[in-house]
């Protein structure tokens, strides 16, 4: 066996290795001294404009920095605004929402809102106990509303039925600016309509 091919082959393998390490070393130690270099760059940069700022605030007279003040305040109480804005809710929009969803033949005698419970208080009167189904029908179709209580029903002028309704509306409700344009037409699926 010739062991003489095999120690070239060794030598041949142990110079490449070399070759790999010493790139590798040179390679680690020009991203070392990039990094320095760079760093040096960005802290001269970051003087340079911290020097050129303090320039900027010699500029100007005494009266452009106090209108420049003025500016500023009126600048950040816009912007407190527009947060308070942004938060606004629109309780008004119960109105709407009643406005849009009661019946012809149903007539509210009392009206309560609670703002932190999205609910409103009604009571009112109803032609028929057929009519009061489908206004409850409507409600409980909204969209908006969460849930329907019917309580105190009692039979009175006109064999009229008196009643008290509490809904749970969605906070979405109040979010918005409006609601869809009113139109007293609310409709009830017909499929749901008691005879």
């Amino acid at each position: 066996m010739d062991l003489g091919f095999l120690k070239q082959l060794g030598n041949k393998k142990s110079l490449w290795i070399d070759i790999g390490f010493y790139f590798m070393v040179s390679l680690l130690v020009s991203t070392i001294f990039c990094y320095f270099i760079f760093g040096a760059k960005i802290f001269l940069q970051t003087e340079a404009i911290k020097q050129l700022d303090l320039k900027m605030l010699d500029i100007g007279t005494a009266e452009q920095k106090n209108y420049e003040k003025i500016v500023f305040n009126y600048q950040a109480k816009i912007n407190d605004f527009g947060k308070l804005i942004n938060a606004h809710k629109f309780p008004s929009n119960a109105f709407i929402f009643l406005e849009k969803n009661v019946l012809p033949e149903v007539w509210l005698s009392n009206f309560s809102m609670s703002g932190k419970a999205s609910e409103i208080n009604i009571n009112g009167e109803a032609e028929s106990m057929v009519v009061l189904s489908r206004q409850v029908l409507v409600f409980e179709n909204n969209e908006f509303v969460k849930k329907v209580d019917l309580s105190n029903l009692t039979i009175g002028d006109k064999n009229r039925i008196k009643f008290s309704l509490s809904i749970s509306l969605d906070t979405k409700i109040f979010e918005t600016s409006q609601l869809e344009p009113i139109n007293n037409t609310a409709e009830v699926p017909a499929n749901n309509i008691l005879p």
